[in-house]
């Protein structure tokens, strides 16, 4: 009969469903490892795909090739403060000076004639070449100073029979001019220094003075020109910007000067050796 003879079949159909979805069940289901617990593993994770490689640097259209940068400044060896050399040139290698000085006539020359003690005015110019060792400048300068030596007088004088009363001032003079030899230490600020100098004076005399009066003249009166030898000490104290004040001792030789020739015959000393003490402002630039 047909309805006999279809049951099997759907019974069969069926059968074959549930061993299907069992299979499908199965397979889907975790590994189980053996002697280890029962864990779910996770599953692997998707592989990522490769990274492409970076795209080389475009060429450059063949100019220069750019230059590498430059090195950083090496280091000041005094700590980041500016170097300074120890030159002339850090305090000027030029330097004028001018003061006042005291002048006194040594020896016999001051005793025959007076006064011995006077004044005067100096000025001068200093260039310095070189300096050796670090510590001793040399400089070339030249030098001139003018020296008054002056006192009243006052009597009674004249000529013969004639007897008239003077009153005047006796004046004599000294005006040197010199090549000079600096040497300066230079260790620090203050710079004491010595020089050396070879020069001429013109030396000068004037008095009305019956004792001093010079032949065939009512007046005593006397130029002369000699030689002159001078050494000096001193100390240059800084200031300012550029100033100093100069303190300086002076010891001025005068040689192959010509006495004094009065007009009773008597032959004098007039012109002689020299000290002097100078106080200087001094310039350098």
């Amino acid at each position: 009969m047909p309805i006999r003879s279809a049951r099997p079949t759907a019974v069969l159909l069926a059968l074959l469903c549930v061993c299907a979805g069992s299979r499908a069940r199965a397979e889907d289901a975790p590994a189980i490892v053996p002697g280890a617990p029962n864990l779910q593993l996770p599953p692997p994770p998707p592989e990522s795909a490769p990274q492409a490689a970076p795209a080389p640097p475009p060429a450059s259209g063949g100019g220069d090739a750019e230059p590498a940068p430059g090195e950083p400044p090496a280091a000041s060896p005094s700590g980041g403060a500016p170097v300074v050399s120890d030159s002339p040139l850090r305090s000027g290698r030029h330097h004028l000076a001018f003061g006042a000085r005291f002048a006194y006539r040594l020896g016999d020359a001051g005793k025959a004639i007076s006064p011995a003690a006077g004044y005067g005015v100096v000025g001068s110019y200093y260039f310095t070449y070189a300096r050796v060792g670090d510590a001793v400048d040399l400089a070339l300068g030249v030098d001139f100073s003018s020296d008054r030596f002056a006192t009243g007088e006052q009597g009674m004088g004249g000529n013969g029979a004639t007897v008239v009363a003077y009153s005047s001032t006796r004046v004599l003079s000294e005006n040197d001019f010199l090549l000079e030899q600096m040497f300066a230490l230079a260790a620090g600020p203050v710079r004491p220094f010595a020089t050396l100098g070879l020069g001429v004076g013109i030396g000068s005399f004037e008095s009305v003075d019956p004792r001093f009066t010079s032949p065939n003249s009512t007046k005593g009166s006397e130029t002369d020109t000699h030689l002159l030898g001078r050494a000096a000490l001193g100390l240059d104290v800084p200031v300012g910007s550029g100033w100093a004040v100069r303190l300086r001792g002076n010891y001025t030789a005068v040689r192959r000067a010509a006495p004094f020739v009065t007009g009773m015959g008597q032959t004098l000393p007039l012109f002689g050796d020299l000290l002097d003490i100078d106080v200087q402002a001094v310039y350098r630039f």
